[in-house]
C-alpha cells in the first residue's frame, strides 16, 4: 500500500509542477518533492521517468526552478543508494528540506567542548559523523 501512495505521491507532485503559472505554488511543489525524495525512494518503474521530469527542469528559465531541480536530482540519487529511511524526519530537517539546505547539528563532545555539523537529510550516522569527529577531537593517543 505504501508503494501505490508513494507513486500517487510523486505524481501529483509532477503534475503540481508542470506549467504551473503561479511561482509560489510551483516552488512549494519543488519543496514538496524534495521532502518526499528525503523519504521515500521512488520505484523502480517510476525512477528514470522522474529523474527525467527532474533533469529537464535544471535548464529551467527560472533561476529558483533550476536550483530546486538540481537540489531534487541529487536528492533523488542520494535515497536511491541509501534506500527507504527507517523512520520520519524530523520537524527541523523538514524545515531544512523545504528550504533545500543542510541542517545545522550541535554535537557535544566529551570533553565539553561543543561542534557544529551540517547535515543532509537521510544520512547515516557512522558514515558521516566518524570522520567529522575525527576531525574535531584532532589526533589521539592509541
Amino acid at each position: 500500500m505504501l508503494h501505490g501512495v508513494c507513486v500517487f505521491g510523486y505524481l501529483q507532485i509532477v503534475k503540481q509542477t508542470t506549467n504551473n503559472p503561479n511561482e509560489n505554488n510551483l516552488l512549494r511543489g519543488w519543496q514538496l518533492m524534495a521532502i518526499l525524495l528525503a523519504v521515500f525512494p521512488p520505484s523502480d518503474e517510476l525512477r528514470m521517468s522522474l529523474g527525467n521530469y527532474i533533469s529537464t527542469h535544471i535548464s529551467s528559465t527560472s533561476p529558483r526552478v533550476a536550483a530546486c531541480a538540481e537540489y531534487c536530482l541529487h536528492r533523488m540519487f542520494k535515497i536511491c543508494e541509501l534506500g527507504r529511511r527507517s523512520e520520519l524526519p524530523t520537524t527541523p530537517e523538514i524545515q531544512a528540506l523545504a528550504r533545500m539546505r543542510p541542517m545545522m547539528v550541535r554535537v557535544w563532545l566529551l570533553d565539553e567542548r561543543c561542534v557544529f555539523a551540517c547535515v543532509g537529510g537521510h544520512q547515516h550516522g557512522g558514515q558521516h559523523f566518524v570522520p567529522f569527529l575525527r576531525a574535531a577531537c584532532g589526533p589521539t593517543d592509541s
